[in-house]
């Protein structure tokens, strides 16, 4: 499956988006790996429930796009 492209801004709308109608308001960073990109809850403290759906939500898009650099 081809992966679309998306900047690391807009991959933080598309996640914040998914959070924030989860009820979650965080700030999210994309951050470079060497298998593609990964995204990092922008909180220092987080419950296990945010952290599990954080978790989910990231994998979902990271399944979906690749970071365009």
């Amino acid at each position: 499956m081809t992966k679309e492209l998306k900047t690391a801004d807009e991959l933080v709308e598309i996640i914040k988006s998914r959070l924030i109608a989860l009820g979650f308001d965080v700030d999210v960073r994309i951050v470079t790996q060497d298998d593609g990109w990964s995204a990092i809850p922008a909180i220092s403290a987080a419950s296990r429930e945010f952290l599990h759906k954080f978790e989910e939500v990231r994998d979902h898009y990271r399944a979906q796009y690749d970071l365009k650099v």
